[in-house]
């Protein structure tokens, strides 16, 4: 090519740092990066910036061992309340700027270096006109160029800004207006669709929100009413939905409520329901009570109902827990933090399906000691709960810890006078 042009290729210019005299004794200069704060691995800055803050500084240092998603996500976390990085029509308040490195040999990592511009001292003070001591830092990314090692632009753009020819900077000053919104564009792409990056304390991020609105718990404070949060609700959402409810389902309920316990959950557990007034057995074909000229009330195979309870197994189910350890066995007897935890998840899964009978199978060797003084360091002994006279044979216990009731009596209203007979 040279040949066929009459002129070959300018040499690369050479740049020597100027021989600075020092005072004898001193240590040598730190010998500085030619692409700003350290390099590929090295994430020592090579100057300070005594008024940039610690996390900008910190994660400004670390730059070139991280990730470039990462790198955004920190750096926004410093300003949670100011826009995103691509978020507004201007920079204003972003932080840094993102540039392509000028070269074109494979890269190290997404992030080559980062460098400052001459005179600059925090890079973050843009209330006022950019001059060289507030343009914010620079940040070199190796993906998504308009020049370097994957660019799409022609050879002889990218050859000039590699080479630093003449008039470079204002080409590559052009194209770093585009390189910026492109990776803050792609940032923002990535960070949409990773839950748990936009994930908020309590739920209240907007995503949280829609999916709590998708199984009907958005409104209404329905999770707050069972006595759970918000955030305890999404790990729910799945059984939820569902329309059944399953002794599988109940188990993962429980399971979440109460971390390392063994569920055990048994059907058509059999309650007893009155049978009413009694009937006497008559010989008609009828079962209702006459207005007193006939004596016969029922017939067997109708409706008659020997005893005065009847076993119904349609609507409740046993649920048997065996607890990992004797802090948890604790907790989990009426009144304690565990128990009041799981009526609340039970009051939202199963609701007015069904009935659930709780109980507890513990270890012997989990049961406080029968001690009668308070300076004991574990959970004391409760009378009928977990009071068990010491023996050397290791035993299974079985408390019962109540039950939930999908339909509970209602409590005595104090404004009704109670009739005297």
């Amino acid at each position: 090519m040279a040949a066929q042009q009459g002129a070959a290729l300018p040499a690369m210019k050479q740049y020597a740092p100027k021989e600075v005299p020092r005072p004898e004794g001193s240590p040598p200069p730190r010998r500085k990066s030619p692409w700003g704060i350290g390099g590929l691995g090295d994430p020592t800055p090579d100057r300070e910036h005594p008024d940039t803050e610690s996390l900008v500084r910190s994660l400004l240092a670390r730059a070139p061992t991280m990730s470039f998603m990462q790198l955004c996500r920190l750096l926004e976390v410093r300003v949670p309340d100011h826009p995103g990085f691509g978020t507004g029509d201007t920079l204003e308040h972003e932080v840094v700027r993102f540039r392509p490195r000028p070269r074109t040999g494979f890269p190290a990592g997404e992030v080559a270096s980062v460098e400052f511009a001459d005179g600059a001292d925090t890079g973050l003070d843009t209330s006022g006109p950019l001059t060289a001591s507030t343009l914010p830092p620079t940040v070199r990314t190796t993906f998504m160029g308009l020049y370097g090692v994957d660019a799409a632009m022609p050879s002889y753009m990218i050859d000039d800004i590699v080479l630093r020819e003449e008039g470079h900077e204002a080409l590559e000053a052009f194209l770093d207006q585009f390189n910026h919104r492109f990776v803050t564009l792609l940032y923002r792409a990535w960070k949409k669709y990773r839950y748990p990056i936009g994930f908020r304390p309590g739920a209240t991020d907007e995503h949280s929100l829609k999916l709590l609105s998708l199984a009907g718990f958005g409104w209404g404070e329905k999770p707050a009413r069972a006595g759970l949060p918000d955030s305890r609700v999404l790990a729910l959402l799945g059984l939820l939905i569902q329309r059944t409810r399953t002794s599988e389902g109940l188990a993962g309920v429980v399971a979440l409520a109460v971390p390392g316990v063994e569920v055990r959950v048994d059907e058509f557990h059999p309650t007893f329901k009155a049978a009413g007034k009694p009937h006497v057995l008559g010989s008609t074909g009828s079962d209702k009570a006459d207005d007193g000229a006939n004596d016969n009330s029922g017939t067997l195979g109708a409706g008659y109902t020997l005893g005065t309870r009847v076993a119904y197994r349609g609507r409740a189910v046993r649920l048997t827990m065996r607890p990992a350890s004797a802090v948890q066995a604790h907790d989990l007897l009426p009144g304690a933090r565990l128990h009041r935890e799981l009526m609340a998840f039970l009051r939202l899964y199963v609701g007015t399906k069904a009935d659930v009978f709780l109980r507890m199978e513990v270890s012997s060797r989990h049961v406080p000691p029968p001690t009668m003084t308070s300076a004991s360091s574990g959970p004391l002994p409760r009378l009928a709960w977990t009071t068990v006279l010491p023996s050397e044979n290791e035993r299974l216990i079985t408390i019962e810890l109540g039950s939930y009731e999908a339909f509970p009596a209602p409590a005595p209203n104090p404004y009704l006078a109670q009739r005297v007979a």
